[in-house]
């Protein structure tokens, strides 16, 4: 059976973004019916991701634009996530690394460390002047 849902959203890229999204993250993953610890995984994904980009991308300009899209298709869910800030592939980025003792470690990376470690697929592009992120995650429980 080849189930799919999907749902979106806009939103100013403004502090409460992150709230607007996990709402409608939260709301999509319990109608697919993902567990607690895949909802809270996912809901890590999109906070690092929406975090740093309204701190040095966005910075809280609430001209500048967020759109999410959330969609299910054969047991994949995708998070797709757009802006209109300034170019930047958080993939191009050095990771952490977590073989180093914590007092050896460089600053940063954390996050998209977390991202690549919590997803099975991650894709970056700049197209129209927007930055343009698919994650994705394969689940073999859902509804």
């Amino acid at each position: 059976m080849n189930t799919s849902h999907h749902v979106s959203a806009n939103f100013p890229a403004e502090p409460n973004a992150i709230t607007h999204a996990n709402e409608l993250l939260e709301h999509f993953a319990r109608n697919i019916c993902l567990n607690d610890k895949a909802i809270k995984e996912l809901l890590i994904v999109l906070d690092e991701l929406l975090s740093n980009a309204l701190k040095y991308g966005l910075k809280q300009d609430s001209q500048k634009q967020i759109e999410l899209e959330l969609s299910l298709d054969d047991k994949v869910v995708k998070i797709k996530y757009s802006d209109d800030g300034p170019e930047f592939n958080p993939f191009n980025t050095d990771t952490a690394d977590l073989s180093l003792p914590l007092e050896q470690r460089q600053i940063g990376g954390l996050g998209i460390t977390l991202v690549i470690g919590l997803t099975d697929s991650q894709t970056y592009k700049r197209e129209k002047n927007r930055n343009f992120i698919t994650l994705t995650r394969k689940y073999d429980s859902i509804c």
